[in-house]
């Protein structure tokens, strides 16, 4: 709470204390990777330069919101129809 309300104060200029506080947890957010993720997909990428055919897409690669989803699977569907063309 503390550190909320100090980057409150910096962006917004808070300067009152609120009178109620709340955390709340939410047990079905976004994953959060675990440590090493980047280096294990790093190291997927670099495999699947070498498979013909092969593409993935999927949250657990370049982002879990649903953005990320789309424009993942947009850069690969452009792979995919410029690979065709060749």
């Amino acid at each position: 709470v503390r550190i909320i309300q100090s980057e409150l104060q910096g962006m917004m200029g808070f300067q009152e204390r609120p009178k109620l506080n709340r955390i709340f947890r939410w047990t079905q957010a976004l994953p959060q990777y675990t440590l090493g993720h980047q280096q294990r997909i790093d190291s997927l990428k670099c495999q699947l330069e070498f498979s013909q055919g092969l593409y993935l897409v999927g949250n657990f690669i370049d982002g879990v919101g649903i953005a990320d989803c789309i424009r993942h699977a947009a850069e690969v569907s452009q792979r995919i129809v410029f690979k065709c063309r060749i």
